[in-house]
């Protein structure tokens, strides 16, 4: 067709050109319309009264004011918050060290050293500290002793104390004296006097 226009880059200038027009067009419509509702605006304040315009000041200021408390209101809530969990991890980070030097203390116990009871006493009580450092909450010594099936055992740190405390081998509870000797020293069953009585009138 004569006078159609077939170069590429005509076109896209052309098309550019067009695009560029609509924008403007649009962009005139946007500003005639803020123009106009500027002037209504300003038309509608001019009829207002003083006392109107005072009114609709305090109003605008009230709710800047509630705003702004609620605002602050936020911003205390979230100080808290973050307060609250610091001294959370704090108290974690503490409870955890404590749990470490008490399972530190507790592998220092040799098995071969204390009896089954004992033993069981020990493996529940590191279980425990073991979970102290993954996070959870302890284990009271009452709630330990259930979970082995014992009526009540010593908290952790009273049954390192009392077997640190006993010699090695006497397999007692908080120093306690073996179960199997009376209260004279002696045994009741099984019980071999190492002590040799020498009848000295026969060496004469």
């Amino acid at each position: 067709m004569a006078g159609e226009v077939t170069d590429p880059k005509v076109k896209a200038i052309l098309a550019g050109g067009a695009a560029t027009a609509a924008g403007a067009t649009l962009a005139a419509g946007k500003l005639a319309s803020k123009s106009k509702e500027s002037r209504a605006r300003r038309k509608q304040i001019k009829k207002e009264t003083p006392a109107q315009r005072s009114r609709k000041l305090k109003e605008i200021a009230s709710r800047d004011r509630v705003f702004s408390d609620a605002q602050k209101s936020n911003e205390n809530k979230m100080k808290q918050m973050r307060s609250a969990k610091l001294s959370a991890d704090r108290e974690l980070f503490k409870a955890a060290e404590k749990a470490e030097k008490r399972i530190t203390e507790l592998r220092k116990i040799r098995d071969a050293d204390i009896n089954k009871r004992q033993k069981m006493i020990k493996n529940a009580h590191l279980s425990n500290q073991k979970a102290i450092i993954k996070g959870k909450a302890p284990k009271t010594a009452l709630q330990i002793a259930k979970s082995i099936g014992l009526k009540s055992i010593p908290g952790v740190g009273a049954f390192i104390s009392a077997i640190s405390s006993t010699p090695a081998g006497e397999g007692s509870d908080r120093g306690l004296p073996n179960p199997e000797m009376n209260t004279g020293g002696l045994a009741t069953k099984n019980y071999v006097n190492p002590v040799t009585v020498v009848d000295r009138r026969k060496l004469k």
